[in-house]
């Protein structure tokens, strides 16, 4: 991150492991904010959560993370939001 931006301010389509190592790094800065520090440590916790769930790290052409791919059961496909990919 360049002097004096805070990493929950930078692009969103960074890699992701990118984002983990800039709030980690602002974690360690004792220049960094007690607020940013809380974001920065939420950050952290949800990316590292994000990265062992797999759907999650891909994008299957945009499916948001398995929310939008509908699944089988037998031969009945289940057309209910609350039965996708992703819940099930």
């Amino acid at each position: 991150m360049p002097a004096g931006k805070v990493a929950s301010k930078g692009p969103a389509d960074d890699c992701v492991v990118d984002k983990i190592e800039q709030f980690i790094a602002e974690l360690r800065s004792s220049s960094t904010s007690k607020a940013e520090r809380r974001l920065a440590l939420k950050y952290l916790l949800h990316f590292v959560g994000d990265l062992h769930q797999p759907l999650h790290g891909a994008d299957n052409h945009h499916d948001a993370g398995g929310n939008a791919v509908l699944i089988l059961f037998g031969n009945h496909k289940v057309s209910s939001k609350s039965l996708n990919l992703h819940h099930y």
